[in-house]
């Protein structure tokens, strides 16, 4: 049986050792001593060379199990477009709704052109009867809501009107449901804690933009003077009231907000006995170069995060699946009642809209997943990286589907990027 060497293997140097990883198994070898790099390395160079007669047939099979030689690279790369395609065609409905196109506070990095409107009501119908028609239609197995704006806490009737149906439709089917939200935070108080009691809402994602005044100066509002005081206090309350609920501190970071002082503002905002509650997920602005970025200086800051008591989000996706909206099961109400796959696009943009009776008008077809990886060009199914990237998101694609333009990888040194990436994964393991 002739065997190569896998596309998707990385050598990484890690912890004075080699760390060899494989982008579509996600497994990994960690060899300690330089001989028994070369070793390996010259076995895999020319694996049917050593497993000659069926030599040493315990390395193969931790080789060959571990996706590391393969028989031929076509069927690998089908793995990879068969592995994606099933996790994106799992009947998991999630839905990103948007309350509102308003918000009270003005951030560098937000895509949004903030306007006063909301969803109303009679767009709210119509999202309760799409959220009916979602259920049944599809036959879920779940049904995630995640509720997102503007600032989605700037229309909470409408927050509570969609969940109370889809809790009552998700318990009449007998399927999971899940409420979170995302939100600036320095909104919530006691009547809304209340009302995330009573609709099951206990998944929030809050975000922090670095230490206490550089915070104040990227979360700016006529209103309030410090933002983050406020934000801190007001997550404070919410953890006391309720327990149980999972709360995560999005750390938006750039070059220019990465600093250590973020660690010693955080610990001074919350007492040691509600750390333990509180997840820190440290998330590059997408806007900013990642050439920029000092990878030690995040690590050192994750530690000292993790050292006083903080839960830390140290992982990556590697799920096949480089963003929610790739799956087949996921859409984007605007609160218009336009309907998309993407939140971050105009309303106007979006391709389809929500009928009175939950139907959808979409003014083209939406191409599965598995059809547009396919089709990428040959420069992203070929790249080491695809299993771990799968090239641009599916906006890009459509963009570049329309103008005729070419796909353009989103990395400038993707080596650099994507050797932070698997080493974020592997201690993710430790």
């Amino acid at each position: 049986m002739k065997m190569i060497n896998s596309q998707y293997n990385y050598f990484i140097p890690y912890k004075g050792k080699l760390l060899i990883f494989n982008g579509l198994t996600r497994r990994w070898i960690v060899l300690p001593t330089k001989d028994e790099q070369d070793a390996i390395e010259k076995i895999l160079n020319n694996p049917d060379a050593f497993f000659e007669n069926g030599n040493n047939n315990k390395l193969f099979q931790l080789l060959h199990n571990g996706g590391f030689i393969v028989l031929n690279r076509k069927i690998e790369k089908q793995k990879v477009l068969d592995a994606t395609n099933k996790k994106n065609n799992a009947r998991h409905g999630h839905l990103c709704i948007l309350t509102t196109y308003e918000c009270n506070l003005r951030c560098w990095y937000c895509v949004q052109k903030h306007s006063g409107e909301q969803m109303s009501i009679g767009t709210q119908e119509k999202t309760k009867n799409f959220i009916k028609r979602f259920i049944e239609e599809e036959h879920l197995k779940s049904l995630h809501i995640s509720f997102f704006g503007g600032e989605p806490l700037m229309n909470p009737d409408a927050i509570a009107n969609i969940s109370t149906y889809a809790k009552k439709m998700c318990k009449k089917h007998a399927i999971p449901f899940h409420n979170s939200i995302t939100t600036n935070g320095t909104l919530i108080d006691n009547d809304l804690i209340e009302m995330f009691k009573e609709v099951e809402l206990t998944d929030f994602q809050i975000t922090i933009d670095g230490t206490r005044d550089y915070h104040n100066k990227v979360k700016k509002s006529k209103y309030i003077i410090d933002t983050y005081r406020i934000v801190c206090s007001n997550i404070t309350q919410l953890l006391t009231k309720m327990p149980n609920c999972d709360v995560t501190i999005r750390y938006n970071y750039t070059a220019k907000n990465l600093s250590l002082a973020v660690a010693d503002d955080l610990i001074d905002s919350f007492d040691e006995k509600l750390r333990k509650n509180l997840e820190f997920l440290p998330r590059q602005v997408w806007q900013e170069d990642d050439s920029r970025i000092d990878e030690n200086l995040l690590k050192e800051l994750i530690d000292i995060i993790q050292q006083n008591g903080f839960k830390v989000n140290k992982t990556v996706d590697m799920d096949y699946a480089q963003c929610y909206a790739e799956s087949k099961y996921f859409f984007n109400i605007f609160h218009n009642g336009k309907i998309d796959k993407c939140g971050n696009i105009s309303p106007n943009k979006a391709i389809g809209e929500i009928l009175s009776d939950g139907r959808v008008s979409w003014k083209k077809s939406l191409s599965t997943v598995y059809e547009h990886l396919a089709n990428l060009s040959p420069p992203c199914l070929n790249c080491k990286y695809f299993p771990i990237c799968f090239g641009p998101c599916l906006i890009r694609r459509r963009s570049a589907s329309e103008t005729k333009q070419p796909l353009r990888c989103l990395y400038s040194n993707p080596d650099k990027y994507f050797e932070q990436v698997i080493l974020h994964y592997v201690e993710s393991f430790e």
